[in-house]
């Protein structure tokens, strides 16, 4: 995960992903990778990650990302948003937009 993250940061060290659900070119500062990075299925691993907008340590988003091993390394196949920041009366909460089923996505809200 280290070393994708490494390869894919800018030249200012940010991590730029556009959000697949509002379109967002989100540009973030790496917070952590949390532990443990786990096994799905078969040949699948999963490792979730806190990521900050620029200058906003507050607004945490949760990003996901799936590995698979090609050519003798786990490689990141796939990057989505898990929980974005929400403003509440008690200050910047991770709302989740899907959860766990298996090795399956559920999607919580549909719009």
């Amino acid at each position: 995960m280290g070393k994708h993250l490494n390869a894919v940061f800018d030249a200012d060290g940010h991590f730029r992903l556009t959000d697949d659900v509002t379109e967002e070119a989100l540009v973030m500062t790496f917070m952590q990778i949390h532990d443990p990075v786990r096994q799905m299925d078969g040949d699948t691993y999963f490792a979730c990650t806190d990521f900050h907008p620029v200058g906003e340590e507050a607004k945490v988003y949760d990003i996901d990302f799936w590995l698979q091993p090609t050519d003798g390394e786990l490689k990141v196949v796939r990057t989505k948003v898990h929980k974005e920041p929400r403003r509440s009366l008690f200050g910047w909460y991770k709302h989740p937009r899907y959860t766990f089923v298996g090795n399956d996505i559920e999607y919580l809200y549909q719009d």
